[in-house]
Parts: C-alpha cells; structure tokens; sequence
C-alpha cells in the first residue's frame, strides 16, 4: 500500500514493483468498484483530501484508462486465493498482463509469500 502511494506521488525513481498479498485501502472501495463494473466504469466522485484509497484507485483507474499524470511503474500483484485482501488484489490483476499476476493456494501467511516470492523471482529474472 505504501508503495503504491509513494508510486502515485510521482516519485520517479521506481522501475517497478511486486505487490504481494497486499492492503489496497478499505473494503468499501472494492466493493463500489465492483459494483460499478470495475475500474474502468466506476466513478469516484468528490474525493476529500483524507480519501486516499480513492485517490490510489483514481490513479490506478487514470493509469488504465485514462491520460495519467503519473504513470504507474512496472507492476506485479502475487495473492494467495483465500487471502483477506483477495478482492482488491484480483481488481488490480484485472488491469494488469497475464504475466505479471501471480496467484497461488493459501491465505495470508507465510507459506503463500514465499511461493509468491519464488514466482516473481522466476518471472522477473528469466526476462533479463
């Protein structure tokens, strides 16, 4: 989540990133997300300035779909399928190449990042 914020920024000294297992803001935006018909379709509206899952999701969406002022890095997302944070992580892997989402068994442990972990070093180091 803290890198994904500090990617919105425009810090422009991320190549990429792995996002794994990760807390993408509250439930409440997924949730409207998905009723919406996904990134694409959903509107945010008024965003206050303490809003920052919708900020970070307005982003995401731009990025996407949009003209964004601050282009996303190279992204990755991993998440075990049973993970708590698995329905934010799955909108973000809707928007993401096939080749850079990894899912595996489990929830949110240990086990699952590490077979995660394995996966991206696999896919990022055999490209090179």
């Amino acid at each position: 989540y803290g890198t994904m914020i500090y990617a919105r920024e425009g810090k422009q000294i991320l190549d990429g990133v792995f996002v794994m297992a990760a807390f993408l803001g509250s439930r409440d935006v997924p949730a409207a997300i998905e009723k919406a018909g996904g990134l694409g379709p959903w509107q945010a509206g008024a965003i206050k300035e303490q809003e920052v899952d919708k900020q970070l999701w307005t982003w995401l969406q731009e990025n996407f779909y949009g003209s964004p002022s601050r282009r996303l890095p190279k992204t990755y997302i991993g998440y075990g399928v049973d993970d708590r944070f698995v329905q934010s992580n799955r909108l973000l892997a809707r928007e993401l190449p096939a080749a850079q989402v990894f899912e595996v068994p489990g929830g949110h442990s240990w086990a699952p990042w590490r077979a995660l972990w394995a996966k991206w070093l696999t896919a990022e180091f055999a490209q090179q």
